[in-house]
């Protein structure tokens, strides 16, 4: 939430992300949710 993206774990071990964002949204959004999602785990990685 800190950098602006919400996204929920499933999963037994909760080692699974859902996207959950609606059928219409903007491609521009959705790449940068994506740009987001990299950097958090790239981030978490090192």
């Amino acid at each position: 939430m800190e950098a602006g993206l919400l996204l929920l774990t499933c999963g037994q071990k909760g080692n699974v992300i859902r996207f959950l964002y609606p059928l219409t949204i903007p491609t521009d959004q959705f790449r940068q949710g994506l740009a987001i999602l990299t950097q958090a785990l790239q981030e978490n990685a090192a």
